[in-house]
Formats: structure tokens, C-alpha cells, sequence
């Protein structure tokens, strides 16, 4: 089951439909899917879960990145919950994703937490780093390899690997969680992040889950075949050539 393309995009698509992700999606199915889709990624940064009152809404963003952010918090109200963005290399996922965490409102009381996913120490020290500077005010935390987080920081940033070993996960409360993000996303199928999502109640399409999945990646597409839509539903975003 692949995800379905449900977006406004910038850019060719030419690489994503030569990719696995859309290997059975001509052109004009294509097009027909995003004449189709008017209530998902059309939204202006306005949507009733957007939150600017914790003070990020100062730093001025790029007009595509608040698109990308746009449509996100346009799916997540209507009812969608495991997304992904394709956004080309050196287009600033790292800002957009970390916006994001305050942009989505909790949606129960106690849900509050984010959790960031990488598969490289360098992307989770690099998150870590602009998460720290962008919510001086929020705790942030680490889970990588010997730093081991508390499980209840606001923000934890972690390894895939590390999260994963032994009982570390156990640690989070997937009723504390608002929002997971994945780094590098074009890796969520494979079964270290499947157990992740699957003690976030993300793993199935149809479970009943408030926590929302925001995957990030310059290709959704993999060379070995594993189906991103056991992870992904809807790409709500394109930006593949950076001009």
C-alpha cells in the first residue's frame, strides 16, 4: 500500500515517480489526485491547531516553508495522522519540522510531548541543537547511545537505535505524546522504526491514536523495496528543486 499524494507541490516529480513510492502512478493520475484533493495542503498558515503563543512565530520563515507547515496542520484537521513532507536537500527540513512541534496544539491536556527520530548521531546532535535554540524555554532532551533521556522532557530527540535497545522505550508515555517526527523518513519502514510507531499506536493505518507522525525526506522512495505506506498515508507537500 503506497501513500497517497494529496497535495499542492513545487517542483518536477520526476524523481518521485521513477522512485518505488509511485511506481504505478502515471501523470495523469497524478494530476488527477491533486485536482481531487482540495482539503489537504490549500490551507494558509492559519489553521485552527496552529499556535504561535509560544514565541516562535518571530523567526520569519520562508513562504514555501510555511506552505509546508500549512499543509500539515490542514490534515492533521482533518483527521489525518501519519504524514510526510518531500522537501529537497538544503531546503531546511530541520527548521521546518522544529516549527512544527509548536505549531500543533496538544490535543488532549496531557498530551504535550514531541519526540524527533533520526537514524544518525549527526542529524540528532543537528536537531537537537535547534530545538534547543529555537524553545529556550522548553526542556529538551537526548537518546543516544549513553545519554539517556528521562522519557517526560517537552522535547526528546533520539536515535532510532537507541531508542529502540533493550527497555528504553518503555520509558514514554504514548499518552503524553502530541507529535512524532522522522527525520530522513525515506527510513520509516524499516523495522527499528516500525517498533517505535508501533508503541505509539502509529503503526496501523486505522488505529485510534491522537498522536500525529510528521515524516521528513528528500525522496520517498526506497532501493529495497520496503512499502512506506506501512508508515506514511499522505505526502502533503513537494518541494524538490530548491532555486
Amino acid at each position: 500500500m503506497r501513500p497517497t499524494l494529496v497535495s499542492r507541490s513545487q517542483g518536477p516529480f520526476a524523481k518521485v515517480l521513477r522512485g518505488r513510492l509511485f511506481s504505478r502512478v502515471g501523470r495523469t493520475g497524478l494530476s488527477h489526485r491533486l485536482s481531487h484533493a482540495p482539503h489537504y495542503g490549500r490551507g494558509l498558515a492559519t489553521s485552527p491547531i496552529s499556535d504561535h503563543s509560544n514565541g516562535t512565530s518571530g523567526i520569519q520563515l520562508r513562504p514555501y516553508q510555511e506552505e509546508s507547515i500549512a499543509s500539515v496542520l490542514t490534515s492533521l484537521s482533518n483527521g489525518a495522522r501519519r504524514l510526510g513532507l518531500s522537501l529537497a536537500t538544503g531546503s531546511g527540513k530541520t527548521v521546518i519540522f522544529s516549527h512544527l512541534i509548536d505549531r500543533v496544539r496538544p490535543p488532549t491536556p496531557e498530551a504535550t510531548q514531541t519526540l524527533v527520530l533520526a537514524h544518525r548521531r549527526e542529524l540528532v546532535e543537528q536537531a537537537a541543537r535547534h530545538v534547543r535554540h529555537l524553545y529556550p524555554h522548553k526542556t529538551v532532551e537526548v537518546e543516544m547511545a549513553d545519554q539517556h533521556a528521562s522519557g517526560v522532557a517537552e522535547i526528546t530527540v533520539a536515535s532510532v537505535q537507541s531508542i529502540t535497545s533493550g527497555e528504553r522505550l518503555l520509558k514514554y508515555d504514548p499518552a503524553k505524546f502530541k507529535l512524532v517526527l522522522v527525520d530522513e523518513a525515506h527510513h520509516i519502514a524499516a523495522p527499528t522504526y516500525l517498533g517505535v510507531l508501533k508503541h505509539f499506536n502509529l503503526k496501523e493505518k486505522d488505529a485510534k491514536t491522537h498522536t500525529a507522525l510528521v515524516g521528513v525526506s528528500a525522496t520517498f522512495s526506497r532501493a529495497d523495496g520496503l512499502s512506506l505506506g506501512s508508515a506514511i498515508d499522505h505526502i502533503v507537500y513537494h518541494k524538490l528543486v530548491m532555486r
